[in-house]
Formats: structure tokens, C-alpha cells, sequence
């Protein structure tokens, strides 16, 4: 594909100048069918038959021909035609430094990801595969060999075998998309990235425009400016051009394989937690003093506990995990401490975004409302913070709408798994010499695809017959270990309902209470004593989602009455470790929002009920009012671990109302 125009790949056939090898066959009716394939446009096309007198060969060698072919083979339901088996990938380029020390020295890394696989196995581990890494070449060099292999393998494919269906089949690779942040985007685009008076690597809005999209970048508009630069004689010149246009000159070997202005789509991570998020988060924080800070700081910790009270100290040094989670709960941090509304607005703004854009199905309703709260976002940067329109990535907003059209939604192609193999990468290289970083790494990851695939009953050819391992090394492969080893999750299987951390006696046995010491719970479940001996307590249950749900935990569950509804989970029954029940404290809906989020108010009762374990849904991101609640932040001693002693320590903690039952259902929670 190129240029949305669907292309076919042919051999080329000659006429053959030489006498055939059977002689009752005509000169001027024979051709000779050479290796040599072209990309043809199906447009251009035409059908052609196969008369009985015309008789086609192949070259065995410099000297000897093969033939005449049988007429069948040209028809595509030949049994002897191998099955084409098209598996789109897509291409990730950026750095990772090649130092455990805080010195700088880039590793150019080009990592594969398949892009038809289904969303739940695309972001594995196993499926990421690395292709390259270098530090001594530059990074277009490092993607000319991808690029080169991608074109030969999409032009005459390769044979392997296809497990399903018992027998050889031709695969071709074509190129999907690229993977990229900003400045990699910028790198394949011939753009110069930031500090160019047009900073958009995709049209040619500047930070006056930033809220519309301008005229579209062509790639033949894009090569016409590189001549143009190469034409000047003076540096001087070149600057100035460069800087008017946006556009660098360097080699690109992109160009005959995608539109790098289309093709290389907004990187969601780049775009909001590590973009947009960062940007608007540290600005709010440096209008803050260190008391407001600290009191932020308690309230996150009881919203996000594995974040801290230090999660402000090293604003700058975050991950975009930690500025993704953030987003999710800063509207309620925010409104604790008494933000400015502006503030609270803008992050409101930018959380639905990041939410609409992380959905895997996006519809045209969906697309909508996007596209209106992209706009209220742009609205909101020009009235109240106009020195954003300067960051490219504000606009770049508006071009995520087209990717979603041509590509589909963005975390088909996010970023996130192909960073976290850059740990990896990175720890193949600490455990070498250094003497040969590429190659030695390369052969490392050979090494583990190869054995992955023979341990986990992958078929390889063995002279002209297509086998598997021994049943032992298979069920080697199956070992929980080694499928750690491998990158290979083996997770334990869940069953919807299943209670676990049940009350255990000393000797690590499972307390059994007499029925006789809760009749109250015999009402509510509707068993009678007669049937029932003893029950256990337990502490956690297992969603319909899959999730553990702890207790204290709010959750979605299905009443007696069959009505879906919120509440908290207090713990499970199992009784004769045949029947399972949660008690839940039920919540009732004020039918009401907040007026600064526009989150929906539950009011936490005091009535409880006993439902079947199974009919808990899943976990609800409920966060208590703690702004219309008056929580206060005071001092507290709490016991803390201190190189193997007890030490007590004053800590500032987050006092809740209890006589405040009010909590809101986090609508930015993904």
C-alpha cells in the first residue's frame, strides 16, 4: 500500500529467444518467466487468458530450462499455490542510553511489533521483537536495513509453515505504521522539529495557528524544499530556509515505503502523560507554596498510595506512568487544596481526553465528543495560558483525530510496551564486554526468539519435512519458569467468585465458625441451620472481571433483585466451602453531580446485604468528598520499618468526616 492505491506484485514474462526443450512447442509461442518482480497498481491491470498453444518456463539454471509449467498452476485455485499469508507490522524507533551513569551516549533501537494480532496480545512481551540497536551509526542507517528487508520480504515473501492448517504458506510483511515521538517524527519527516517558526511536522500551523489545521505537508512539497536547501551555497541561507519552512535536509529512506506525514501517527504517551500532562501539571505545581504542596501530597497518598508525598518533590523526574495515573485523580487533588478553577478546568479537560483516547473501540459519538472537549482544551490554553500555543504537542491534539481515522485508535500504537523493552535491551548490554554492542546484542535476542520458538511447540524444517520438539522439551516450555524466562506471563486461573485470605488459625488451618454464631447471616442468604455445619471468613473475592477485589474495596455488583449497583465490600462467606457470599454496604445514587468535576454523588449508607460472591462486577473508582467534607491534614505518630526495629514517627495524614458519606464515581478513571 502506498498512497492508499492497492498494488500487486508480478513476475515479469519474456518471450523465449532460445528453442524450448519440447520441440513439438512453437518458438513464438513459448515465454520464459524471469525472477524479476515489479509492484504493479491493480488499476493498471488487465486480465489475460492462457491460450492452449503458449507454453511458459523457468530457468533451472544458466543453461537448462524447466517446463513447459502447467497451465493450472496460473490459476488461483491450484492446490500446488501456496496460501499468502499478509501480517502487517509496525516499526518503533527512538533512543535509550547506553550508560548506567547520568552520561549521555544514545542507542539508536529499532523494535517490531505484529499490528493484526488481537489488542489483548498486540503489547506483550513476547510479541514486541527487537530488530537492531546501534551507537556508532546514524539512526536512518540502523532503519535502511529494516526498511530493506521489509520491501524484499513484501516483494517475493518467505515460506513457513502454517501450524493450523498443516502446511506451507508465503508470508509478506508490510508496513503499517511507525511508532514514534515527537522528535523521531520530526527525524522522518525531514521536519526541524521545535524551533521551527512551522513546529508541526504534519502541516504547516505555527504557534499563531495552533488551533486549526493549516495545509497539509506532502512528501513531494517535502523533497522539492530539501532540493531547494541543497541549492543554497551559504549556511546562512540554509538556516534561514529551514527555519521559514520547517524542513531539514538528511537522508531519508522512507519515502518509497509510507507517508511519513501521514503514516507516523501522534505516540499517545509523548502526547499526553509524557506531553500535554507534564507540561500543565509542573506549571500548576510551581504556583504552588510548600504548605498547599505537602497537603497535596497527603491527599494523593490516600488516592494513589504507591505515589507518596515525595511525588511532588521530583515533579520533573517522573515517569509517564506516574503523570498518566496522576491525571487520572488531579481534578480531585486539585479541588482538595482549593486550586484555582481555572486549573481544575484545564486538567477536568485534559483527563477526558486522555480517557476518550485510551478506549479501543472509538465510534463517531465518541469521535464527537473527542473532538468538543479538544476544542474547550484549545479554548481554555488561548483565554488562560497563551505561552502554551508555543508547545507543538497543544496542537498536535487536532491531528490525533485523523490518525483515528487511518489508523484506528491510538493505543493500537502506543509506546508504552516498546519502552519498557528498552530495560531489557539495555540489560543484554551491561552483561557484554562493550566491545561489539550491536552485533552481540542482536545475537543474544536471535538466541532467545530461536529457543522460545522450539520450546513452545513452534515447527521448524528439518531437511524437507516440517517438525516439532520432543514431547519433553514441550512440556519443558510449559514450566512456569521457563515461561518467565521467556517473557511469557502464566497467570493463575481465576474463578469469578473464588474467596481467598480467609481467617486462618495459628497453625496456618482455616477457622471454621459454627453456624450458630451468626444467624443473622442465615436470614439474609435464606439457608436454613439444618443444612448448613460451618463458614468460613475471607478478606478477598474474585470479580466477573477477574479482578481481587479487597476488603473495603468499592464495587459494581448485581443485586437479589437483578438490579446493577454500587457499593463497598466488607469480606466473604464460604459456607461448607460449597456456598460463597459477599456482604456489601450498599450506596444510594443522589441522582446529582458535582458542579466542578461533573462526577456523579453516591451516599454511603449504614445498610448492608448478602449477595452470592459471584455477582460482584468489578471495581468502582469511587474517591470520598473530601473538599465539601472539610477533611482536615494533621500530624500522626505511625510505625514505620527502620533497618530491622519498629520506629514511630510523626506523619502527616489525611483526616476523613465520617459523618460525611458523600463520594464521587471518577469519571476520568481508565
Amino acid at each position: 500500500m502506498k498512497e492508499q492505491v492497492t498494488e500487486a506484485v508480478v513476475s515479469t514474462v519474456l518471450p523465449l529467444l532460445q528453442n524450448p526443450p519440447n520441440s513439438l512447442a512453437s518458438s513464438k509461442k513459448a515465454f520464459l518467466i524471469t525472477d524479476v518482480k515489479k509492484n504493479v497498481s491493480l488499476e493498471n491491470m488487465k486480465h489475460r487468458s492462457i491460450n492452449e498453444d503458449e507454453s511458459f518456463y523457468k530457468k533451472e539454471n544458466a543453461n537448462s530450462l524447466i517446463g513447459p509449467i502447467n497451465h493450472e498452476d496460473f490459476t488461483m485455485n491450484s492446490n500446488i499455490r501456496k496460501p499468502i499469508v499478509t501480517v502487517p507490522v509496525n516499526l518503533f524507533f527512538d533512543d535509550t542510553s547506553t550508560h548506567r551513569s547520568k552520561r549521555w551516549l544514545a542507542l539508536h533501537c529499532v523494535q517490531m511489533q505484529l499490528a493484526g494480532i488481537p489488542m489483548d496480545e498486540r503489547h506483550k512481551e513476547k510479541n514486541i521483537h527487537f530488530i537492531g540497536a546501534s551507537e556508532k551509526v546514524d539512526m536512518m542507517k540502523l532503519v535502511e536495513m529494516a526498511i530493506s528487508d521489509i520491501r524484499q520480504c513484501q516483494r517475493d515473501g518467505f515460506i513457513t509453515f502454517d501450524a493450523v492448517h498443516q502446511k506451507e504458506c508465503l508470508i509478506k510483511c508490510p508496513l503499517d505504521v511507525i511508532v514514534a515521538d515527537y522528535n523521531v517524527l520530526s527525524f522522518c519527516c525531514n521536519h526541524l522539529g521545535a524551533s521551527a517558526i512551522k513546529y508541526c511536522p504534519r502541516c504547516h500551523a505555527s504557534s499563531e495557528t495552533f488551533q486549526q489545521i493549516l495545509q497539509q505537508r506532502l512528501p513531494e512539497e517535502t523533497k522539492r524544499t530539501v532540493n531547494r536547501i541543497d541549492l543554497r551555497s551559504k549556511e546562512v541561507d540554509k538556516i534561514k530556509l529551514r527555519k521559514q519552512t520547517g524542513v531539514k535536509e538528511h537522508f531519508n529512506c522512507l519515502w518509497d515505503v509510507i507517508d511519513p506525514h501521514r503514516d507516523i501517527p501522534v505516540g499517545l504517551l509523548h502526547l499526553i502523560p509524557l506531553g500535554l500532562a507534564k507540561h500543565l501539571i509542573v506549571f500548576i505545581i510551581s504556583q504552588m507554596d510548600n504548605e498547599t504542596l505537602k497537603r497535596m501530597g497527603c491527599h494523593l497518598e490516600t488516592l494513589l498510595p504507591s505515589k507518596g508525598l515525595e511525588f511532588f518533590q521530583y515533579i520533573e523526574s517522573r515517569q509517564g506512568k506516574d503523570f498518566k495515573s496522576y491525571l487520572q485523580v488531579a481534578p480531585f487533588n486539585l479541588l482538595f487544596v482549593g486550586a484555582d478553577k481555572v486549573f481544575i478546568r484545564l486538567t477536568c479537560c485534559l483527563a477526558q481526553i486522555q480517557k476518550q483516547l485510551n478506549q479501543e473501540n472509538i465510534d463517531e459519538k465518541l469521535m464527537n465528543e473527542l473532538q468538543e472537549n479538544i476544542t474547550e482544551y484549545h479554548q481554555l490554553i488561548t483565554e488562560y495560558l497563551p505561552n502554551f500555543a508555543k508547545k507543538a504537542k497543544t496542537h498536535l491534539l487536532l491531528h490525533v483525530m485523523d490518525d483515528i481515522k487511518r489508523h484506528g485508535p491510538p493505543t493500537s500504537y502506543d509506546e508504552d510496551s516498546f519502552e519498557k523493552n528498552h530495560g531489557r535491551i539495555r540489560d543484554q548490554i551491561f552483561i557484554q564486554n562493550q566491545k561489539a554492542r550491536s552485533r552481540d546484542t542482536a545475537e543474544r535476542y536471535a538466541q532467545h526468539i530461536l529457543c522460545s520458538h522450539i520450546v513452545t511447540g513452534g515447527f521448524f524444517k528439518d531437511s524437507e519435512i516440517w517438525t516439532q520438539a520432543s514431547d519433553n522439551i514441550c512440556q519443558a516450555g510449559c514450566n512456569p519458569a521457563v515461561m518467565s524466562f521467556l517473557g511469557i506471563k502464566h497467570g493463575s486461573q481465576k474463578t469469578p467468585g473464588e474467596i481467598s485470605k480467609l481467617e486462618r488459625h495459628p497453625n496456618g488451618h482455616v477457622k471454621k465458625n459454627p453456624v450458630t454464631d451468626d444467624s443473622l447471616l442465615m436470614m439474609s442468604v435464606g439457608l436454613s441451620e439444618n443444612t448448613c455445619t460451618s463458614f468460613s471468613k475471607g478478606q478477598c473475592v474474585t470479580s466477573q472481571s477477574l479482578d481481587l477485589i479487597n476488603s473495603g474495596d468499592w464495587v459494581e455488583y448485581t443485586n437479589s433483585s437483578g438490579e446493577s449497583c454500587y457499593g463497598v465490600f466488607k469480606g466473604a462467606v464460604e459456607i461448607d466451602g460449597v456456598f460463597t457470599f459477599a456482604r456489601v454496604q450498599k450506596s444510594q445514587d443522589l441522582r446529582e453531580e458535582d458542579s466542578s468535576l461533573g462526577c456523579a454523588l453516591h451516599l454511603l449508607t449504614t445498610a448492608y446485604e448478602y449477595i452470592p460472591a459471584k455477582n460482584i462486577k468489578t471495581p468502582c473508582p469511587f474517591i470520598h468528598d473530601c473538599f465539601k467534607g472539610n477533611c482536615i491534614v494533621s500530624f500522626s505518630l505511625t510505625k514505620q520499618r527502620v533497618e530491622q526495629q519498629n520506629v514511630s514517627k510523626r506523619k502527616l495524614i489525611i483526616l476523613h468526616n465520617v459523618h460525611h458519606k458523600i463520594y464521587m464515581l471518577n469519571k476520568f478513571h481508565l
